[in-house]
């Protein structure tokens, strides 16, 4: 993960970063329509001379959501890489209530690359004023594996 995301942690990624590292990586990015119970996924697809790589985003999605949900997607590509032509990683709505080992680790991923310690730190310190609403759950997440895991 150093390579591609050299200052994990240390700055917050965003979805210009998502673009850029799914470009150097060769995976097709895509944001098109989708059921809002579907945020996005990631896919391979093997032909005979190379395997394809695809993230879908929904374009219903804002910009905090779509940060996180190309990161997320990002993460299993690095983390999880499909073992099989037909398995998909996907981010949805429910994942909340789906504590998959991968969805649990791809979200800590994004989380940690969306908001590094030192930000986590300074909002936690002003009691998170002025900060966007969409951001918020995030933080409240981020928050969470700050006191389980000190990361």
């Amino acid at each position: 993960m150093k390579r591609p995301f050299p200052q994990l942690n240390f700055q917050p990624y965003t979805f210009e970063d998502v673009k850029r590292i799914a470009e150097k990586e060769r995976i097709n990015l895509t944001i098109c329509d989708y059921d809002d119970d579907v945020l996005g996924y990631y896919c391979t697809r093997k032909t005979e001379k190379q395997t394809k790589k695809f993230i879908v985003i929904n374009q219903k999605l804002d910009e905090i959501n779509r940060t996180f949900v190309g990161l997320h997607e990002l993460a299993h590509h690095f983390l999880h890489i499909p073992a099989s032509a037909r398995q998909w990683l996907y981010c949805s709505r429910n994942a909340n209530r789906i504590h998959a080992k991968n969805d649990c680790e791809a979200n800590s991923f994004a989380l940690i690359a969306m908001i590094p310690l030192w930000m986590m730190i300074d909002l936690d310190a002003t009691g998170y004023q002025d900060i966007d609403p969409v951001l918020m759950k995030f933080c409240i997440q981020r928050k969470k594996l700050w006191e389980k895991f000190a990361l």
